[in-house]
């Protein structure tokens, strides 16, 4: 878990760049720009038309063409992003997964781990919550209802822990494990 506190902290340093008003562009493989105006992000083709409005809060470019964006997140200086609404949007600024997890992390494997429910605490740590899979469509491998969820192996095996509690550092303390054979969607095969 200490990679979410790291992943939540890469990318706000774009918002030292920008002010109201002003904007910040990042070009993408699609050709499309993205923008930051008024302390959101939107994209923008090469003529500068907009083709996806600044409605989000945090966007965090991942390497197979998609990008994860928060809706209704905040910025604190120490954590990074807390909050909001978790989604996927692609080069083109088509939505793949509309923002409904409390956190989605980066893709490992084609398979990224998500968290329904979970809630930020007075130290601004996700805790609780179930967590499940999805794959890079946004179609539910393994669904929110476990209390934990391992990242999946090269063979496709993923541990879940049912009954147990987990705190932010990743540390899982009581339930069952109980592995999970989910090699037919890695690396996206299976996904669509």
């Amino acid at each position: 878990m200490v990679k979410i506190k790291f992943l939540l902290l890469i990318a706000p340093f774009f918002l030292l760049f920008a002010a109201p008003g002003n904007s910040f562009a990042q070009r993408d493989s699609s050709e499309l720009t993205w923008f930051f105006r008024d302390y959101k992000w939107g994209m923008a083709d090469q003529t500068g038309r907009e083709v996806v409005p600044p409605i989000y809060d945090y966007i965090s470019m991942l390497a197979n063409g998609l990008t994860r964006v928060n809706i209704g997140s905040i910025y604190k200086e120490e954590i990074g992003v807390v909050g909001g609404k978790w989604g996927l949007i692609d080069d083109y600024g088509r939505v793949v997964l509309t923002p409904k997890y409390e956190y989605l992390e980066v893709f490992v494997y084609g398979l990224a781990r998500v968290n329904k429910g979970g809630v930020y605490d007075e130290e601004d740590m996700l805790t609780g919550g179930k967590w499940g899979m999805i794959t890079t469509s946004g179609k539910v491998v393994i669904p929110a209802k476990y209390a934990y969820v391992e990242n999946p192996t090269p063979t496709g095996l993923v541990r879940v822990n049912i009954g147990g509690t987990y705190d932010y550092f990743g540390n899982v303390t009581g339930g069952r494990w109980k592995n999970k054979d989910v090699s037919r969607f890695l690396r996206g095969e299976g996904s669509r």
